[in-house]
């Protein structure tokens, strides 16, 4: 059979006699049946049907995606896939094993074959990245895939050195390099002090 197809029954003058459920297939998709002693003529057909392949289609935190559960399609369809991003978040794109497919919220795949697919819907938050007084940062706001890490960095000013990062008031690094997993909106901001007199 064609890589495509695969063999769901097997009929003898009309009458099915070997279904899907009892077929039992080799490696190299051959199948052996062995006949009852003949009595007459006897003419088997063989039923071929289009493999089909799971598509899941998952997201990210952030928002939703349309189907919400696994799908089986006909070798050779399309599937028309949407995602919806939550208040506060935004959609990136989609990828599929980690390589993205699509900017657009609504994708249609390429024709599935030869395997399952999974997609993911990637949501994304803003990142705000502000310097306090004594020094500057070196990236701005950002948009930031939720659950996926960002490096943020501050360098102080002359006579200034860098204290903490902070988000909502609270302290989350003395690092001045720092790598934070975002799961929502955030502000971080970098804290800064003059060096005391005779500190290098």
């Amino acid at each position: 059979a064609n890589d495509e197809y695969e063999l769901v029954s097997l009929l003898a003058n009309g009458e099915e006699i070997v279904n899907a459920e009892s077929l039992t297939i080799d490696e190299k998709k051959r199948f052996t049946y062995t006949t009852e002693p003949l009595t007459g003529v006897v003419i088997y057909h063989a039923v071929f049907a289009k493999v089909k392949y799971d598509v899941t289609v998952v997201a990210t935190g952030g928002g939703t995606v349309t189907p919400k559960e696994k799908v089986q399609v006909t070798s050779g369809e399309q599937i028309t896939i949407t995602a919806t991003a939550a208040e506060g978040y935004e959609f990136v794109n989609w990828t599929s094993y980690g390589i993205e497919v699509s900017k657009n919220a609504t994708y249609t795949t390429a024709p599935i074959i030869g395997a399952d697919k999974e997609y993911k819907a990637n949501f994304g938050c803003k990142v705000a990245i502000v310097a306090g007084e004594g020094g500057k940062v070196v990236t701005g706001n950002l948009i930031v895939v939720v659950g996926e890490q960002t490096t943020i960095q501050a360098i102080a000013d002359e006579g200034y050195e860098f204290v903490n990062w902070t988000v909502d008031g609270e302290e989350v690094s003395k690092e001045s390099s720092y790598s934070a997993t975002i799961t929502k909106e955030t502000e971080f901001v970098a804290n800064f002090k003059q060096k005391e007199e005779g500190a290098e």
